[in-house]
């Protein structure tokens, strides 16, 4: 409409489409703005779940590690070998022709 009204009501005209696209402009931002605070919301609440999990992991791996280690099954070394191995950075492992210091017991 903003030619119609800059013809028939000239300034009053350019400033009336002005004001409909400044309201134009923040019903965009608010509904752009929603958007992403439900993307925000969701991947907040994704992420305290998997910090929940990974607490839990981390207590099962404990447990089970005190339990091994007082059934002599593995050593304390063993388990801090493993350890220091799962937490290593991804591509950070031995050298080539280098082993982990831990195996697997099947006896």
């Amino acid at each position: 409409m903003g030619l119609l009204r800059t013809m028939f009501l000239g300034d009053f005209g350019n400033w009336l489409d002005t004001q409909d696209n400044t309201r134009r402009i923040a019903q965009l931002r608010r509904r752009v703005g929603r958007g992403n605070a439900r993307v925000d919301d969701a991947q907040n609440a994704r992420l305290d779940a998997l910090e929940c999990e990974n607490e839990q992991l981390r207590v099962c791996l404990a447990s089970i590690s005190h339990l091994l280690i007082g059934k002599n099954v593995v050593t304390r070394d063993e388990i801090a070998s493993i350890i220091d191995a799962i937490e290593r950075p991804i591509g950070d492992g031995p050298d080539e022709g280098e082993q982990d210091n831990f195996s697997i017991r099947t006896d």
